[in-house]
């Protein structure tokens, strides 16, 4: 009779059938040796309101990760393409760390703080564990620690080969947009790694490096920081008003004359650098023979052809180096002088993002030198980090856990002030002293 089991039917065999790995771009490739990305947001609340808070972070971060599936895999290395990939394992069994936790730390000092309390920091982001026996490595885990006295801290580490910054602040806001409105998303994320055109001139350089480095990238520990080659390093964050960054933008464009009559117009990013680079070289004692080196990221989004929306998720950046003789920077017209450099170097970045590509391997190979001072910029003030906003306005505080290098300088958007920039260093003690009198002299 129609609609009855079939008594005959004899089951032969059961699989789980595993999604197929994900592969990623060439742009996400280059970053797979990088440090994830560890932020802090800092929220005052109710320690009694925790357990409610925890629901509800939990539950929206399980519909965001629906539109984010990438975060919520394995990355593992494929020897027969001599790339990472990205893997699900069993459908439907992918998952994403939550980490409850508890701090006796003070929340109001720990806040209020401009010299990071480096220990704590790195309680309240968690790192990326290895799993399936060290053959894979977490892509994504989250951290919730509520404070006995009051307060909330939600810690987020993101392996870089998945996301580079504007995609991680992409994924944050649209997390904190499900939490805040209960509804969702109203604009989803490009996810599609095929929508990147893949320069030839990129793909064959990383070829050639992957072949040279494929062991030591396999067994890459991301979470680690780089053997120190000096004393102990401590972490500032500064805030600088849009009046402060004006007159530095001034500054900049009434001292410097060149042949073409000097700089029209200089950008708060590059005012800030280039202020950065010359205070760090003056603090650290840098001789004026020597040649410190500054290097940024370039957001490439806009500048592939055909171009990339902003919503794209994933890596599309490139990095942007500049090495000039210390005595440039420490003469009268130093800020000037950086300032002209670094815009020169933005300029030419914005016309061809992989000018002089096959020299960036020697380029990060001068920076990794013990003898050579660098300043790296990492983050942008353009993602607008303080309008990650999950129902309790805007944080009180974010702070990027940074890698211990000396010369990190992570840039922000300022909390409350536009136009204004929230600016974290990485020196030793003795160097930060002198950083912060000539950075907010």
């Amino acid at each position: 009779m129609e609609g009855l089991p079939c008594s005959d039917r004899s089951i032969i065999n059961v699989t789980k059938v595993p999604a197929s790995p994900q592969k990623l771009s060439i742009f996400d490739q280059f970053m797979a040796s990088s440090p994830p990305i560890k932020v802090l947001l800092f929220f005052p609340t109710d320690p009694l309101d925790f357990p409610s808070i925890v629901a509800k972070l939990k539950n929206s971060l399980s519909k965001a990760l629906m539109h984010f599936h990438p975060l919520t895999g394995r990355l593992t290395w494929s020897p027969d393409s001599n790339k990472f990939e990205i893997t699900h394992g069993i459908i439907g069994q992918s998952s994403t760390a939550f980490i409850e936790a508890e701090c006796d730390e003070d929340f109001g000092l720990l806040i209020k703080s401009d010299v990071h309390d480096v220990r704590v920091y790195s309680e309240l982001v968690p790192d990326l564990r290895t799993v399936e026996g060290g053959a894979a490595m977490e892509v994504v885990s989250v951290q919730v620690t509520g404070f006995r006295g009051g307060g909330l801290a939600i810690g987020v580490s993101m392996h870089h080969v998945v996301v580079d910054g504007r995609a991680y602040w992409s994924f944050m806001k649209s997390w904190a947009e499900i939490c805040r409105t209960g509804r969702e998303l109203v604009a989803v994320p490009l996810l599609d790694r095929s929508a990147v055109r893949e320069p030839d001139e990129l793909t064959r350089l990383y070829l050639k490096m992957a072949q040279l480095s494929s062991s030591t990238r396999r067994s890459d520990d991301p979470n680690k920081s780089p053997p120190s080659h000096g004393p102990l390093l401590t972490r500032k964050s500064f805030l600088l008003k849009q009046s402060f960054i004006q007159a530095l933008k001034d500054r900049a464009t009434s001292n410097f004359k060149d042949d073409n009559g000097g700089l029209t117009y200089v950008s708060s990013f590059v005012a800030v650098c280039a202020h950065a680079w010359v205070c760090s070289t003056q603090a650290r004692k840098i001789p004026h023979h020597e040649k410190p080196i500054f290097y940024f990221m370039v957001d490439c989004r806009s500048l592939l052809r055909p171009p990339l929306p902003e919503n794209y998720f994933g890596n599309v950046v490139t990095p942007c180096f500049v090495e000039v003789e210390a005595s440039q920077l420490l003469g009268e017209n130093g800020l000037a002088f950086a300032a002209v450099t670094i815009q020169s170097a933005v300029q030419s970045a914005m016309k061809d993002p992989l000018k002089d590509c096959d020299a960036w391997p020697v380029w990060l190979a001068k920076t990794k030198e013990p003898s050579c001072s660098t300043v790296n910029v990492g983050s942008s003030p353009k993602f607008m980090k303080y309008e990650t906003d999950f129902g309790w306005g805007k944080p009180e505080r974010i702070e990027h856990v940074p890698r211990d290098t000396a010369g990190m300088l992570v840039l922000g958007d300022a909390r409350d002030e536009m136009g204004g920039f929230q600016v974290c260093m990485v020196l030793p003690p003795s160097q930060m002293d002198e950083f912060s009198t000539l950075f907010m002299n």
